[in-house]
């Protein structure tokens, strides 16, 4: 009787499993799993290596409230409940006139990217002077012109009409052109540093940069008794974010403060109407009681009284 000394598991079923036998059974097909191993650390690698990375940038502005210090000491004390609706304020930010505020204030309709072999890479500005001739509603479709700087100047493509131009001296000014914007060479770098780099100029008409802000720009209340509101937004270059934020924060508390100056102005100017009626009403009742007095021949005792006083001290002053 012939005994084996592979190991073997009992199922449930009484049925014999061989290990060994399941094991060089798979192990034919060896290649495929290093060749799977491979492919998931070269994919791996690609990305952690060309994918772009997301900043997420924070803020907290503080709602205040119009009315604190205004209500009553006794309804104070009986509920205490925020006059502050978040929901609005939350939907005043998102708004797109104060969106719209921030892409005029910052320029927003003009994007800036390095070209690099992979990916575009966002920048704040370009590295040499830029003034774009576009005004802010004139943009209505986009385009896209790339900068090469080369040793002997720039050579700017239109890929909309593709389109070369070439500029010696790294400066537009000095050609006539048709570009919406003008280029100069900066002193801040030295012409080693930019040859052979390129850089890519998109216009963008506002309302698509203003959805594209607020896709970005995510605002949630911090607390559901708190007056602060928490800003994020994620981009891949957080200067950005960081000058966008701060910007929509200053959009929005200059158009508070408009609001409450056309408040005020309002309520000064509702004063001084009626101010101005009341007067008019009460000179017409002086003038309609005088006449009233002079038709019906009325005394005005205590008026006259203080006539007699002042004519007999004027009558004591001429005897002394």
């Amino acid at each position: 009787m012939e005994i084996s000394s592979q190991p073997s598991f009992e199922t449930e079923n009484n049925s014999i499993f061989n290990l060994k036998s399941e094991f060089f059974k798979y192990l034919n097909y060896w290649p495929w799993f290093v060749f799977s191993v491979i492919v998931a650390f070269t994919v791996s690698f690609l990305y952690l290596r060309y994918a772009p990375k997301v900043y997420n940038t924070s803020a907290k502005i503080k709602i205040l409230d119009e009315k604190s210090g205004l209500e009553l000491p006794t309804t104070a004390l009986v509920v205490n409940r925020s006059n502050i609706n978040l929901e609005n304020e939350i939907e005043i930010l998102t708004s797109y006139p104060i969106l719209s505020g921030v892409v005029d204030q910052l320029g927003l309709c003009a994007q800036f990217y390095e070209k690099g072999s992979v990916r575009n890479i966002p920048l704040v500005e370009l590295p040499f002077e830029f003034k774009s001739s576009y005004s802010k509603e004139s943009i209505i479709e986009q385009n896209q012109f790339v900068i090469s700087v080369e040793e002997s100047g720039f050579k700017i493509t239109n890929e909309g009409t593709d389109l070369e131009l070439s500029f010696p001296e790294f400066d537009t000014t000095k050609s006539d052109h048709q570009l919406p914007f003008e280029l100069k060479w900066s002193t801040e770098f030295t012409k080693t540093q930019l040859i052979g780099r390129s850089f890519e100029i998109r216009f963008v008409p506002r309302k698509y940069v203003v959805q594209s802000l607020k896709s970005k720009i995510m605002i949630k209340p911090v607390g559901e008794r708190s007056h602060l509101l928490n800003l994020n937004m994620k981009g891949e270059n957080n200067l950005i974010s960081e000058q966008v934020l701060n910007t929509l924060i200053e959009v929005f508390n200059k158009d508070d403060i408009l609001d409450r100056q056309l408040i005020w102005k309002r309520t000064i100017d509702f004063v001084d109407k009626r101010f101005v009626n009341l007067s008019e009403e009460l000179d017409s009742i002086e003038s309609y009681k005088k006449n009233f007095k002079i038709v019906n021949n009325i005394v005005d005792i205590s008026t006259d009284f203080i006539e007699s006083l002042g004519q007999r001290s004027k009558s004591d002053e001429k005897l002394c």
